[in-house]
């Protein structure tokens, strides 16, 4: 999710072995959901954010598919997400996955970092 400040939304993990680490925010596609639908309803269910889905932005051999989604509504209500702006980005170790720090690096070369 990147904001018209070119910010991008990152949750942070809360549990776990990445706990303290910040992922994208994103989700499971289950019970037949599509896997636009999926990013739709995690936005939601991880930040409170309403997004529009723009394009397919990533996509790996394991099906791990990143979209580029600008919200409709700035409110986040989640104390674990907090917007970036390109030149305060995490280090690549402060991310809780691979398939986030290429996507991360690629959209920050691709906008100027």
């Amino acid at each position: 999710i990147v904001n018209k400040q070119r910010e991008v939304l990152l949750v942070q993990e809360r549990s776990g072995s990445r706990k303290g680490k910040w992922r994208l925010v994103g989700g499971v596609a289950k019970g037949g959901q599509t896997r636009t639908d999926a990013a739709l309803t995690a936005a939601y269910k991880t930040t409170g954010a309403s997004v529009a889905i723009d394009s397919l932005y990533y996509e790996n051999k394991h099906r791990t598919k990143i979209f580029m989604a600008t919200p409709k509504a700035i409110a986040i209500n989640n104390p674990y997400a907090k917007w970036f702006p390109l030149d305060e980005l995490p280090h690549y170790k402060s991310l809780a996955f691979a398939v986030d720090v290429r996507s991360i690096d690629k959209w920050a070369r691709e906008n100027g970092k």
